[in-house]
């Protein structure tokens, strides 16, 4: 099943494990179907399954410039702070697997329960060790060039 787009935000890495049906991968109009896609075929075990991850702000970040700010061309910067939050949610949360027909779905929501209510602190300690050696992961640095009080355009 296609994902729809997410909602710009900033971020680090995304990944999504599946198969992607050939047919859908050249339609540049659409994200591409991905199914799950075979783990293990070994023995007689047949595992397959599907997830995304991505290490990315959870939520969008709103950037508001007033117009001396655009005159002045200020830049302004969107952060990644929620580093295990959003991989741990993203990555357990959308978790499928099935082992020779036997759904396993249960698992990845059993594991995001354990470790989601660390995500917060090791999301705050990672920031903090980062910021502290002068580094950062997921900015995005915005600059508004200008504006054109008109007609409503919507762009993307």
């Amino acid at each position: 099943m296609a994902r729809p787009p997410s909602p710009p935000r900033p971020g680090v890495a995304k990944l999504i494990l599946g198969e992607v049906n050939d047919h859908t991968f050249g339609d540049f109009n659409s994200n591409p179907w991905i199914g799950a896609a075979t783990l293990v075929n070994a023995l007689g075990i047949k595992v397959t399954g599907s997830t995304h991850a991505e290490i990315a702000q959870t939520n969008p970040v709103s950037l508001v410039f007033s117009s001396s700010e655009i005159a002045a061309g200020t830049l302004k910067t969107a952060k990644t702070t929620s580093f295990t939050g959003s991989l741990v949610g993203s990555l357990f949360g959308d978790l499928k697997l099935t082992v020779a027909g036997i759904g396993l779905g249960i698992i990845g929501p059993l594991i995001e329960a354990l470790i989601a209510p660390l995500a917060p602190t090791l999301d705050l300690t990672i920031a903090t060790l980062l910021e502290s050696l002068g580094l950062s992961l997921g900015e995005a640095d915005v600059q508004v060039y200008g504006v054109r009080c008109q007609h409503g355009v919507l762009v993307g």
